[in-house]
């Protein structure tokens, strides 16, 4: 696998959300997108533990070279400084005056870090590996995404797996094929890919060459 999926050193942190926002979660999650990067957002829902707070992420493009330090690294037991200040901080910048005061109890809750597959077209790959013995399947290379991926990968997985013609309609009818392990595909090779950006977003800058 080495080549085409290549590790990606990510980090969050949950935040208590400002005053003036809904304290038990909002409506939708959030992507704050701009021309030299972006960060994904979520709230725990209303009902949950810690109900209300804030997960972000990103932050990659603080890094000099659009963090392309971050690719390759496999140690995952610390955080990037520059990446953990801006984390803490872009909420209220994003928010303005509707954040609000911070909450009594502190503006963070906790953060981390850990690893990421990334692949070298953006995308995950779901399906029988080309070229080798049958029986071998692969569900992985989410690209940071993998909860809003991995789910749905794994029931087309299965629907892959059973093998008959039915099944293999049915996935067809709706798993993008563009997900779908290929030998094209794997011989697209990671050559420095320096964002997480979804393809088609040559509108936000001239995208990092595959």
């Amino acid at each position: 696998m080495q080549g085409f999926i290549v590790p990606l050193h990510g980090q969050v942190v949950a935040q208590r959300p400002g005053l003036d926002l809904p304290q038990i979660g909002l409506a939708s999650t959030y992507s704050f997108v701009h021309e030299t990067g972006y960060e994904y957002m979520i709230t725990r829902p209303a009902g949950t533990h810690d109900q209300g707070t804030i997960v972000i992420g990103g932050g990659l493009w603080q890094l000099p070279n659009s963090g392309a330090s971050r690719y390759g690294e496999t140690d995952d037991t610390a955080l990037e400084p520059t990446i953990t200040n801006f984390l803490r901080d872009c909420t209220t910048d994003y928010f303005g005056s509707n954040w609000g005061d911070d909450h009594a109890s502190g503006r963070i809750r906790k953060e981390w870090s850990g690893i990421m597959g990334a692949s070298a077209d953006g995308l995950p790959y779901v399906g029988a590996m080309p070229d080798m013995p049958a029986g071998l399947w692969i569900s992985a290379a989410f690209n940071g995404h993998g909860m809003v991926w991995c789910l749905k990968a794994a029931e087309a997985l299965v629907e892959m797996m059973i093998g008959d013609e039915a099944a293999q309609r049915a996935v067809d009818e709706w798993f993008p094929r563009s997900a779908r392990m290929s030998r094209d595909r794997m011989g697209c090779k990671f050559r420095g890919r320096k964002d997480l950006r979804a393809p088609g977003e040559a509108e936000f800058g001239e995208r990092s060459r595959l």
